[in-house]
Parts: C-alpha cells; structure tokens; sequence
C-alpha cells in the first residue's frame, strides 16, 4: 500500500483533496483497484478554515504542475451547505468554480468537487462502509451491540455509522485498524454497489478530456 504521509510535493497531474488519513487510505486502495495511476490523495485534517487550507495546498511544492483538482469532503448533516463552502473557497483563491458537484470546470487548469457519500445525501465515508458490511455475519452482532450501548444511555458519537465502522473493525483478526489499513487489508469489498458512486466519480475526474 502507499505511503500515506502528507506529501511534500505533487506529482501526478490529477490531485483530489479530502479530510484524513481515513479518506487518504480507502481512496488509494480504491484507485489501486481502478488501475488509475495519475491520481494523487491529499488531506487537509477537516475541512474548518478551509479556504486557509486549499491556499496551504497551492503553494505546495509542484502544485503548478497539477492539472485538475478534485475536492472531496465528507457532507456530514449538510451537503449543500459543505458543497457551498468548497465553491466560496476556490472563489476566494482566484480558482475555477464548476457549475455543480461532480462536474469539471472548463479550462486548461480544471476543477472538480462532491461529497461523501454523495452530492445530494447526509453522511460520511463510514456510511458507505456500513452499507458494504451490512451482509456480513458480524455485522449484526454489532447492530445488537450498539443497540445495548444506546439503551443503557452511553454516549455514542453523532454519527451512528462513525460508531458502526469502528465496532466493526474491533471484531478483525488484527483489533484496531484504522480504516486505510482495513481496506488495504481487504476487509472492504471494493466491488460492492456502496461503493459505485465513487468509483464512477473518480474514473470520470481522472478520465483523459
């Protein structure tokens, strides 16, 4: 599996922008799984200041020799609000702003932007995961497990899915990994229908004009 360091310097012509070491580590398998070699994941660590952040990222090393950008941050309980934020950034720093979500701006320097787990839906990387494991043996041991937890008034985190995916994990032969190195581990069905959206949102961002 690749490196998943902060890169000190771009080098692929396609670069996509997400939150963390979580989205960095699935995206990559996921572009392993694609055969798609000229995409390169960068996170920012959350998406607060993210003008700030994205201005961070042009001044990087390389940054000048990258010919589409890609955007792809979580919609947590507001992907039209998250959406609006990516456009009122790239509109900040002088960058290309696209029509809409999941489209290329024009240009020789393009533009791209979406949510997870999609443009139009509520939710974070862990739902599609969910949503893959949800027919496994386990996975309603965990259902029952969280059910009790919620019963017996423990705090869980906002995000039911956040909660599933890691009580998931605790149950892997190796306890405790973290979502990168799950799917690189192949606990993650990359074929499975979850995960069609981005797949087709990649292929079609890293796709030859």
């Amino acid at each position: 599996m690749a490196e998943l360091a902060v890169p000190v310097r771009f080098h692929k012509p396609h670069l996509i922008i997400v939150e963390g070491r979580d989205e960095v580590g699935f995206l990559i398998c996921l572009l392993e799984q694609l055969q798609i070699e000229t995409v390169q994941i960068h996170q920012i660590q959350g998406v607060s200041t993210l003008a700030k952040k994205l201005g961070v990222v042009t001044k990087t090393a390389g940054f000048s020799d990258v010919k589409r950008l890609c955007i792809l941050l979580d919609s947590d309980l507001d992907p039209a609000g998250r959406q609006q934020s990516i456009r009122d950034a790239l509109k900040s720093l002088g960058l290309p702003v696209p029509d809409g979500p999941e489209v290329l701006s024009g240009g020789e320097f393009q533009v791209m932007y979406s949510t997870v787990p999609a443009h139009n839906t509520e939710g974070c990387l862990e739902d599609l995961l969910m949503q893959s494991l949800a027919g496994m043996p386990h996975a309603q041991c965990v259902n029952n497990f969280l059910g009790c937890a919620g019963m017996q008034a423990m705090p869980l985190t906002s995000r039911w899915s956040k909660a599933w995916v890691h009580s998931f994990l605790s149950l892997a032969d190796v306890a405790g990994l973290k979502i990168g190195e799950a799917t690189n581990a192949g606990t993650f069905d990359l074929s499975h229908v979850s995960f069609n959206p981005m797949r087709q949102l990649i292929t079609s961002f890293a796709a030859q004009p």
